[in-house]
């Protein structure tokens, strides 16, 4: 006897195979005034009497004895001689999905010949049995032989036209099977997990229907689906159960569930089967246990997150992102995360936490991205990036980093300053880029100077922030001012001296930029600041600047001496004389020399 799960395969095949042969026939008396469809070898009249005889004595004797709801019909024949119409009625329809079940078992059930319908007597066996599993052989059906039906139905639907796609041999077909296969043993509740299920089953499908390429003959898939689908049940079982859950938030732990596993699904096949390599050690099943242990961290990490709905802030393509960049950490991490989904869960949690504050001012939308920045660059650089062990996902230096950039990011130009520019997701993101890069290269931007509230890496954003709300004019781009930024962070990452404070304890890297920025903008300069004032002008000698700086040292000598070539440069071309980039760098050298 077949399993659950194969029975409910073979039922789909059965209906895709009726319902492709109806639509034939629609087709056919669109063509021709009448067609005769083929119709199964029902009794023409019924009488309680004959159906009696046949759940009694007849070949139906077996089939009441494991239906409960039979029996208990037959009882109360027995003692009153009569049934409710209601009753009557329910005892009719028992008696023909069972009268078409006993005889769909031997011959002559679907009839042959010319308008053969091309189904079989065993594909009305499979859908007569998945009915039967509604009225209840077992008081305490399985979940899968409850949504037995549902399943089936969805899954017409989605393949109505390729009806061949989910065939018992084919990979799309082993690889339903083994998700049917995860939840064959699961007891039936009335907590909402037939509507996760439904959901995880709608996922598998769209996956089946739109990367069927991925579904190899690899026993590695197959297993990938059955793993990743109850690690994923698992969770959303957990959750459901919280105290205090709303029919709003079981709606969003069933919609969420779907979407996790559908993207671990496509993430761990192009991302831990497409590139093995990547995963050090890692081989067969245990492939498929951690990509379950990734989903079930984001699963964990987007539901129960402190404070921040993180729901309202995924899409379907960061959700992918996030995957693959947890799968990335995973491979290159496996003992941290096979078995314990904590690792990963907590290092999300603390990315969200310490950044949730400045990006409520920056735009929320920026965390998901910024979530994939701190994965990605943990995958090969764990050691440096969390010294104080993998246990204090809050100490990781680039959630430090990050956060200390945001916050710098977020503050609102003082009032009266000239450049009032905000900044959003995008540009964040941009300057979160450039930092790490740089946190990676010296973590030491990370360390504190005496009598400085914040970070070197912070200490150099206010600065120059500072500088260019003051020293720019309103007109001049955001893009402008976050290529200054970018030029900054580079050039004091290879020159700790820009950090530095003058006798006014201001720093070296203000200064520098300063000294730019207010040759190019002086009021009395108009005929000099309509060359120099483009942006890719001020942008291209704000870095020849700090190059020059780089190359000969910085001091308040040094910073003077480029202040004078700025203001040597300007008022000769307020004079109407030409210049070179050439010409400029040589009188920077020579000045600085």
């Amino acid at each position: 006897m077949p399993g659950e799960a194969e029975l409910i395969l073979f039922s789909i095949q059965a209906a895709l195979r009726i319902n492709q042969q109806f639509r034939h026939a629609y087709a056919d008396s669109t063509r021709s005034q009448a067609i005769t469809l083929p119709l199964p070898n029902f009794p023409a009249a019924l009488d309680r009497s004959s159906m009696e005889n046949f759940y009694r004595f007849g070949d139906g004797k077996e089939l009441a004895g494991r239906n409960l709801r039979v029996r208990s019909l037959l009882e109360r024949l027995s003692q009153t001689g009569d049934l409710s119409p209601e009753e009557d009625q329910e005892f009719a329809g028992l008696f023909q999905e069972h009268a078409a079940l006993t005889r769909a078992r031997g011959p002559g059930l679907v009839f042959t010949g010319e308008n053969a319908a091309g189904i079989t007597d065993e594909d009305i066996v499979h859908l007569v049995t998945i009915r039967q599993w509604r009225e209840g052989y077992d008081p305490t059906p399985s979940l899968l032989r409850r949504m037995a039906g549902t399943l089936v139905n969805i899954a017409v639907d989605y393949f109505a036209g390729m009806p061949g796609v989910l065939s018992a041999r084919s990979p799309g077909g082993k690889a339903l099977r083994s998700f049917l296969e995860a939840f064959e043993h699961i007891d039936v509740a009335t907590d909402g997990r037939d509507q996760i299920l439904e959901g995880l089953f709608v996922a598998t499908l769209d996956t089946l229907r739109a990367h069927a390429e991925l579904l190899s003959e690899d026993e590695r898939a197959r297993t990938l689906v059955q793993v990743v689908a109850r690690g994923i049940y698992e969770d959303s079982q957990k959750l459901l159960l919280t105290p205090g859950k709303t029919l709003s938030d079981t709606e969003r732990i069933r919609t969420w569930s779907a979407l996790v596993f559908g993207s671990v699904l496509q993430s761990a096949v192009t991302t831990v089967f497409a590139h093995p390599e990547r995963f050090l050690g890692v081989t067969g099943a245990a492939q498929a246990e951690l990509a379950s242990e990734v989903g079930r961290a984001v699963l964990g990490s987007i539901l129960s997150a402190d404070g921040v709905d993180l729901t309202t802030l995924f899409s379907r393509e960061s959700l992918d992102r996030i995957v693959k960049a947890a799968l990335t950490v995973a491979g290159h991490h496996p003992d941290l995360v096979r078995g314990n989904s904590r690792f990963l869960r907590t290092l999300i949690a603390a990315t969200v936490t310490g950044l949730a504050r400045p990006a409520k001012e920056l735009g929320q939308d920026l965390l998901p991205e910024a979530i994939r920045l701190v994965l990605e660059s943990t995958a090969e650089n764990l050691d440096l990036l969390m010294p104080a062990g993998e246990d204090q996902p809050a100490q990781h230096l680039l959630v430090v980093a990050a956060r200390t950039m945001l916050e710098q990011l977020a503050a609102p130009a003082p009032p009266g300053a000239p450049w009032q520019v905000r900044f959003g997701p995008a540009d964040s993101l941009r300057i979160m880029e450039a930092v790490i890069a740089e946190v990676l290269e010296n973590p030491g931007w990370l360390e504190r100077q005496a009598g400085d509230a914040n970070p070197l890496l912070g200490e150099l954003i206010r600065d120059v922030l500072e500088t260019l709300r003051r020293s720019s004019p309103s007109r001049m781009r955001k893009q402008t001012g976050l290529a200054i930024l970018e030029a900054a962070l580079h050039a004091a990452g290879r020159r700790l001296e820009f950090l530095d404070k003058t006798s006014k304890n201001r720093r070296f890297i203000g200064l520098a930029i300063e000294a730019v920025l207010a040759s190019i903008f002086r009021p009395a300069h108009a005929r000099a600041r309509w060359g120099l004032a483009r942006d890719a002008t001020v942008r291209r000698l704000v870095k020849v600047v700090l190059g020059s700086l780089e190359r000969h040292g910085v001091s308040e000598a040094k910073v003077a001496a480029v202040r004078k070539v700025m203001e040597d440069t300007v008022k000769a071309l307020a004079r109407g004389k030409s210049w070179s980039w050439d010409d400029l760098t040589a009188r920077l050298e020579k000045g600085l020399a």
